[in-house]
């Protein structure tokens, strides 16, 4: 799969098809009512399904020139989102065919950054009005506010990803374990109502921080099977640098075991060292939400490696489990069934014990996997995104 094209392909579906335009009340004339209201959506403008087309281009062009609501914004933009408006705020415009558009999305659906297609190039620009208004801001007091939100997040979105789901009272204290300004309730409160207003890797449901890939109509019953599972099992806490990893959703501990696995496959069933490695990514992912061994047999087959007989189908499932008894796992709120079998000096845990049955029918491979990034370009994964 060509990603470079397919990135470009939805940058170009997400750009203004003509002449790159740098004023904000120019751009905003280009706009149909139905985007313009999407935008209005997006700000919770109160009125907007009332007015009519110019009404919501003055509207949002004072909403958006705003310093207030652009401190706001910039505030709870991710990193990378960041870093490009930097870039951009002290240049008419770049030209760039390679941006991914999940670096831009929240600051194009906030009217603060605007793409353009025009004789076959892609150009990004900040409009004037908006690089106006960011020199009104006291830039001491506005970068101590994103740091501080941002080291917040990161705590969050750390705790969803190495426990799956955890009580918010569990996440502020191991904030306030590793950082001299302790964090509050009303301080969180004033956190989660600016986070709330864009999509986050986690959710806040009954006290407890949950990890999107918890989400489901059942919440909950996973909230009562979750508790269950942990019941009296100790949180794994790592130090700062260790823990704040976590806030990567792709981070993950490269283990001997996993080396091991990554080996055997490709010693024996598959020489593509990129496929390989980003196989080992997804098997991974399914030991730590402890999905059945029959998942970690599909993310081989989708990818059409596959068995050569009986005896290869035996020697790899040891390989397997020993992957498994050394990841990360959220029933165990953070501890690999090793390490917890250590602890509790009970006997570590196995994988499933099914051993699959070799087969000699060539399995169809998939286009894409569902951890793998949206081709839509969104910054999602397939399955919480194109794939739902």
């Amino acid at each position: 799969m060509d990603f470079s094209k397919l990135i470009r392909e939805a940058n170009i579906e997400h750009a203004i098809k003509g002449e790159v335009k740098t004023k904000l009340s120019d751009i905003l004339q280009l706009f149909s009512k139905a985007s313009l209201l999407t935008v209005a959506k997006n700000y919770e403008l109160s009125g907007r399904s009332k007015m009519n087309k110019q009404e919501l281009v003055d509207s949002l062009f004072e909403t958006v020139t705003d310093v207030s609501e652009l401190e706001s914004v910039l505030i709870i933009t991710e990193e990378k989102g960041w870093d490009l408006f930097q870039s951009l705020v002290n240049t008419p415009y770049v030209q760039e065919e390679t941006f991914n558009p999940g670096m831009y999305l929240f600051l194009l659906e906030r009217s603060l950054l605007f793409s353009f297609y025009y004789e076959d190039k892609l150009y990004y620009t900040i409009p004037e009005e908006i690089k106006e208004t960011y020199k009104q801001l006291l830039q001491g007091t506005f970068l101590e506010a994103r740091d501080r939100y941002q080291l917040i997040n990161q705590y969050v979105t750390a705790s969803s990803n190495l426990y799956g789901a955890c009580k918010l009272d569990k996440v502020v204290e191991i904030f306030n374990a590793q950082n001299e300004k302790q964090l509050d309730q009303k301080e969180f409160i004033h956190f989660y109502s600016m986070a709330s207003s864009k999509h986050q890797q986690w959710y806040l449901y009954q006290g407890y921080i949950f990890s999107n890939d918890f989400e489901s109509d059942d919440q909950d019953e996973d909230l009562e099977a979750h508790l269950e599972r942990t019941k009296h099992k100790p949180y794994y806490t790592p130090p700062k640098a260790e823990f704040l990893k976590h806030a990567d959703s792709g981070y993950y501990r490269k283990t001997a075991q996993l080396d091991n696995l990554k080996a055997f496959i490709l010693k024996n069933m598959c020489k593509d060292k990129q496929l390989v490695e980003v196989l080992m990514d997804d098997i991974q992912l399914v030991c730590s939400m402890e999905r059945p061994m029959s998942d970690v047999i599909n993310e081989l087959e989708r990818r059409n490696i596959i068995f050569d007989n009986q005896g290869q189908v035996q020697a790899i499932m040891p390989l397997i489990i020993d992957v498994y008894n050394n990841t990360r796992i959220w029933s165990n709120n953070g501890y690999t069934p090793a390490e917890l079998g250590a602890i509790s000096g009970k006997t570590t845990p196995k994988f499933s014990p099914a051993i699959p049955k070799f087969s000699t029918a060539t399995p169809k491979p998939s286009k894409i996997g569902r951890n793998d990034p949206c081709t839509c370009g969104s910054g999602k994964k397939y399955k919480k995104c194109c794939g739902q």
